[in-house]
């Protein structure tokens, strides 16, 4: 019989933090879309779910739906320039350099769209200014380092 306490330890002893780590998944999974998320809808569609589901998820983790939507793009932006040897703003679906600036500044890569200087997950999340709270931060850290991964 397993203990209940015990189950909900991380290896290290540390309590898992559901809501953390499902909108961390979540958000981790988009960073593999083959084309950019524009709206949440996008992005539920890609991970299986309704929007409102998506949105609820983002709710109790403390991280309201369209900055983690904001967040989730820059990441995916990210990982592909970073593999394609591109500027961010280039795997952005956006009409206009100007939205693609304002999306970049918001997520503090504005830097990388003008230097192509591409920050590493760390220094992306220490930089940006969308997500204040701990634990989804430290959620997402660990589900994008894990070996799955």
């Amino acid at each position: 019989m397993s203990d209940a306490v015990g189950d909900c330890l991380t290896p290290r002893g540390k309590p898992v933090h559901h809501a953390a780590d499902r909108w961390a998944e979540l958000v981790w999974a988009a960073t593999s879309m083959p084309r950019d998320p524009r709206t949440l809808s996008d992005w539920a569609n890609e991970v299986g779910m309704s929007v409102q589901t998506l949105r609820s998820r983002c709710y109790i983790a403390g991280v309201p739906p369209r900055t983690s939507l904001v967040v989730t793009r820059m990441l995916r932006a990210l990982r592909f320039a970073a593999v394609e040897g591109l500027r961010p703003a280039d795997i952005l679906d956006v009409k206009e350099p100007r939205t693609a600036r304002k999306l970049l500044a918001k997520a503090g890569l504005l830097d990388a769209f003008s230097t192509g200087q591409l920050p590493d997950l760390d220094a992306f999340l220490d930089r940006q200014g969308l997500i204040r709270t701990l634990l989804p931060l430290t959620a997402l850290r660990r589900i994008a380092s894990s070996p799955r991964q």
